[in-house]
């Protein structure tokens, strides 16, 4: 007794059932302006970085709180377990450095200069002593 089913048959069944793919995302072409502009390109690529490490830095916080939290369930459940508390202090102590890493990074980037009265007098004088307008040959 042979087998009826024909491979080609069942594989077009199968292709019938599945749903379209979506479509594949190309990437932009870049415009012959922005090749030519490498300080732009630069900018943008900077600005992708920070946001990137922004967003990973902050994920990593949270995955080794996740981690420090199992640890200290697991203590909870083996309580005896002198190399269970040693993992969760260790994981515990990472899930708090990684927390005030991705906090100092934040303040970073939201920090604004904001100069002393003193500061923005001396600008202003030396910006008339130079300026081109107000300046005494």
């Amino acid at each position: 007794m042979e087998n009826t089913v024909q491979p080609d048959r069942e594989l077009e069944k199968h292709e019938e059932n599945q749903p379209p793919a979506p479509p594949i995302q190309q990437p932009e072409p870049e415009t012959p302006e922005s090749q030519n502009d490498p300080k732009d390109r630069m900018k943008k690529l900077q600005d992708e970085l920070t946001e990137a490490k922004d967003k990973y830095l902050r994920l990593y916080a949270e995955f080794d709180d996740i981690e420090a939290q199992i640890a200290e369930e697991e203590v909870k459940l083996v309580p005896d377990d002198e190399e269970i508390k040693k993992k969760a202090e260790e994981m515990r102590r990472r899930a708090e450095e990684s927390a005030a890493r991705a906090a100092e990074d934040a303040d970073a980037a939201n920090f604004r200069f904001n100069p002393t009265k003193e500061a923005k007098k001396a600008y202003h004088d030396l910006a008339r002593v130079i300026h081109p307008d107000l300046a005494l040959d």
